[in-house]
């Protein structure tokens, strides 16, 4: 997710490591996105900093406004959001503008985190 463009990207890595060309997913005009977390069909979940509100963007780009709290009392600055519990199928996100996560259940499984392996490094 890029904040300051705004918009969703993918940017492939190369066989030697490098970066690939940037393509454009979906313009998100309007926003401040942040945090994104990706579902087993390959859906982004996209946390936006402002306005309060959590979006789905499909892999045709399609937007889909999931939650929108113009109040930002339980979205305020929502940020990383995470797949939770035994099968992933719970949301949690960060709140930069108070000091609680928002628990979401959206209908779907979640992809985990994947950490990287460092050669010589930590794992």
């Amino acid at each position: 997710a890029e904040s300051g463009t705004p918009a969703l990207v993918r940017i492939p890595i190369e066989a030697d490591g490098s970066a690939g060309p940037r393509h454009e997913i979906a313009q998100l005009s309007g926003t401040i996105p942040d945090g994104v977390s990706i579902d087993t069909d390959g859906n982004a979940y996209i946390c936006c900093y402002r306005p309060d509100r959590i979006l789905r963007v499909d892999h045709g780009g399609a937007i889909e406004i999931l939650a929108d709290d113009p109040a930002g009392t339980v979205l305020s600055a929502p940020t990383n959001g995470v797949w939770a519990g035994g099968e992933l199928r719970t949301f949690i996100t960060g709140n930069l503008g108070r000091w609680h996560l928002t628990k979401c259940e959206w209908g779907t499984d979640g992809v985990p985190l994947r950490y990287p392996v460092i050669p010589g490094g930590r794992k």
